[in-house]
């Protein structure tokens, strides 16, 4: 039987959930996280809160970014932070919302163009105020198209840093592979490790979490490409399933 391999590249604790679920559905999964997540410490409690409170939106572009944006405050603070609109990109993010008692929205795709979308139906006016909490890299997109029509704050909240490794060893795994791409971070360096592993980029599918990293890849010369609806767990292995069923 070809065994289907499957490198998931998600941070940690996300890699370790897809590769459980994958596992499940009689993938062989290969826990390979590229980048983690750290706190910006440069960045003070009070000025985050008092970004929120001058702001009419908040857009929030990941769980850590929840996370590491509200952490430091207690319910009483919480409960004087009163945005108009919450996004949240996805079902993911918006639950972290909920664990601080805010309400949001979320697109029905769950990418920049997705929110873009939502806002345009929610009826924001150009001179409001909106905070992008995101980390140091990722969304250009989403950033570059809000700060033509508002007034944008970006707000860092945690830095995105490159895991240190190598996958020469990858040159001695039979079967079919394919490589996990829920940003277009996580691709360049994915594309980055094969160039100095000198391995061919059509040995490898690429799984990729939006049409717009699938176009990048292309771009990098990979052929062999699946995109899923969203960067959720669950969406990226219905894509691994038609990877599958396409290269038995």
């Amino acid at each position: 039987m070809n065994q289907h391999h499957v490198i998931v590249t998600r941070p940690l604790p996300y890699a370790q959930a897809l590769c459980q679920l994958l596992d499940e559905h009689e993938f062989h999964s290969l826990c390979h996280p590229l980048i983690e997540f750290v706190n910006n410490s440069d960045l003070s409690p009070e000025k985050i809160f008092h970004q929120l409170a001058a702001s009419d939106t908040w857009i929030f572009i990941s769980q850590q970014a929840v996370n590491y944006c509200l952490q430091s405050f207690d319910n009483q603070q919480l409960a004087q932070l009163k945005p108009k609109t919450i996004i949240a990109v996805g079902a993911a993010t918006q639950l972290s919302l909920t664990k601080f008692g805010f309400i949001s929205l979320i697109p029905q795709q769950s990418n920049s163009e997705g929110v873009l979308q939502l806002i345009n139906h929610c009826n924001i006016t150009q001179n409001s105020t909106i905070t992008l909490v995101r980390g140091n890299q990722g969304r250009e997109l989403l950033e570059q198209q809000l700060a033509q029509q508002f007034q944008l704050s970006p707000l860092e909240v945690y830095f995105r840093q490159t895991v240190t490794t190598n996958w020469q060893h990858l040159a001695n795994i039979s079967g079919q592979k394919a490589i996990i791409a829920s940003s277009g971070q996580i691709l360049e360096i994915s594309h980055h490790l094969l160039n100095c592993a000198k391995l061919p980029h059509n040995n490898f599918a690429i799984i990729s979490a939006s049409a717009r990293i699938t176009d990048i890849a292309h771009n990098m010369g990979f052929n062999n490409c699946y995109t899923a609806l969203s960067a959720n767990n669950h969406d990226l292995l219905a894509a691994c399933h038609q990877w599958r069923q396409a290269n038995s």
